[in-house]
């Protein structure tokens, strides 16, 4: 399971500090540095890895030009000491590809697009920017044939408590007003938010088609008497959103979830 201890940065690695960065070079690389400022990325195959980006004041920390492809974040702390908006902003970016990083202190720590996969990722402490309250972990805004493995997303306040400003811990739904299909969510740990998992439409009147949505070997955390959830484990708007749910339970006591109704 990820957690703050064995995702981020490498134990060990050496950081130069460095303020706002701009990768508009095919195939950059950024390793190695302890940003205060936004990561922008107008070019694609740019890799960020082994860093921590310190958006504090920003209105994202990574943030993903439209058009970008391949972009690849590793091994990286990204966060805020008081509260932020957006850690990795990829909404219009294809294939990008996250893993093993520890995203902490945002309303919403990442929001991707088409062809994304998003593995081994810890994500905690829920924290909008000072007047904001729509938080969401992880929000799959945009895209097809998304992956979200094995992640360990908490999403609850900093002092451990669920809050009304966290709609989620996962949260489909493209705002394109385009259909969405192939969404693979294997394998994580989640909890928290309004409803933990939110398997809604597309477009503003969630109205648009949402298919193959594949919920599997996934962990709720704690128990259904402690979720901590304030309207339940899972929402779904529709039938026939869900194409496979299977081996979902409680972490506390391995009671399963049934597939939810809408």
């Amino acid at each position: 399971m990820p957690v703050a201890g064995n995702s981020g940065v490498p134990a060990g690695t050496r950081l130069a500090d460095k303020g706002s960065i701009s990768a508009s070079t095919p195939g950059q690389v950024i390793s190695g540095v302890h940003v205060t400022g936004t990561i922008t990325v107008s070019a694609s195959n740019v890799t960020i890895e082994n860093s921590k980006i310190n958006s504090t004041g920003q209105y994202w920390a990574i943030n993903v030009k439209g058009g970008v492809t391949g972009l690849k974040v590793i091994h990286n702390e990204i966060y805020t000491t008081t509260g932020g908006y957006e850690g990795i902003f990829a909404y219009s970016g294809v294939g990008m590809f996250a893993c093993g990083n520890y995203l902490h202190n945002y309303e919403n720590p990442m929001t991707i697009g088409d062809r994304a996969v998003i593995q081994s990722n810890y994500v905690d402490k829920m924290q909008a920017a000072p007047g904001n309250c729509d938080d969401d972990g992880i929000e799959i805004y945009h895209g097809n044939h998304i992956r979200i493995w094995g992640n360990n997303i908490y999403a609850y306040a900093p002092d451990g408590h669920s809050v009304s400003c966290v709609n989620s811990a996962l949260y489909t739904g493209d705002e394109t007003n385009t259909p969405q299909t192939d969404i693979d969510i294997n394998n994580n740990w989640i909890g928290g938010g309004l409803y933990t998992l939110r398997i809604e439409g597309s477009g503003p009147a969630h109205n648009i088609a949402v298919t193959d949505v594949r919920v599997r070997n996934n962990r709720w955390w704690y128990t259904a008497a402690t979720s901590g959830d304030k309207y339940g484990p899972v929402a779904v708007r529709r039938a026939g959103m869900i194409s496979e749910w299977t081996n979902n339970k409680w972490m506390g006591n391995g009671a399963p979830l049934n597939e939810p109704l809408p």
